[in-house]
């Protein structure tokens, strides 16, 4: 069995114009909302005529679509990347628990804050817009694709108890992370980093062959 490899979504692969109009649309975006993206405003940011910005992207919602699947992947995309290294690279189910644990990180980490607060920013604005709620759910099918093929891969290695569904485990990675903007709410009923770890290890390692 072979991981599905994993396309993160980014402008790298875009003329520096265009890189530079996601970069100046995700800072409007993130600094006062998406309604208050003006093309005339953005286009002043990135020192182009309002035309140029047309010519890389169809519209304004466009330009919306490609910071919002920015946003909504690219702390997960890089935790799923992550796992799939530590899942080919361990040889028992404890060096892999501990590597998990790890790369999915703590509550307070302050840029997982704000990818989470995005994730959820995008669920939201998605909701009502069914071409970026498809944009999204197609990110999301490759994420979850993704992790589903190296957990399974982990579950032939030994690594993970093959007894328990690989859509079920991922489903779970993926809603823990992103459920932590409820602690965002109330900061000081955030548990200790130490408790936070605890719990996660034994979730974490509830997944083992052995457990």
């Amino acid at each position: 069995m072979s991981i599905v490899p994993l396309v993160i979504p980014d402008s790298s692969d875009l003329p520096e114009v265009a890189q530079r109009i996601i970069a100046e649309a995700r800072a409007i975006i993130e600094q006062r909302g998406e309604a208050a993206l003006r093309v005339t405003e953005l286009a002043e940011r990135c020192e182009v005529a309002v035309g140029l910005l047309y010519h890389y992207f169809k519209d304004r919602n466009d330009i919306i679509a490609n910071v919002r699947a920015q946003q909504f992947v690219e702390i997960a995309a890089r935790d799923i990347d992550n796992f799939m290294n530590a899942v080919t690279a361990n040889t028992t189910s404890t060096d892999l628990g501990n590597d998990t644990i790890s790369i999915f990180g703590g509550v307070e980490e302050p840029q997982r804050v704000v990818s989470r607060w995005n994730r959820l920013a995008v669920l939201s604005a998605a909701r009502h817009n069914p071409d970026l709620w498809n944009r999204i759910a197609d990110e999301q099918a490759k994420l979850n694709e993704a992790l589903v093929s190296t957990i399974e891969l982990g579950q032939t290695m030994g690594l993970v108890n093959p007894n328990l569904d690989a859509k079920a485990i991922a489903l779970m990675v993926e809603a823990i992370p992103l459920g932590l903007v409820l602690a965002d709410l109330s900061p000081e009923r955030r548990p200790s980093p130490e408790a936070w770890r605890a719990i996660a290890t034994r979730v974490i390692f509830s997944f083992a062959p052995d457990a």
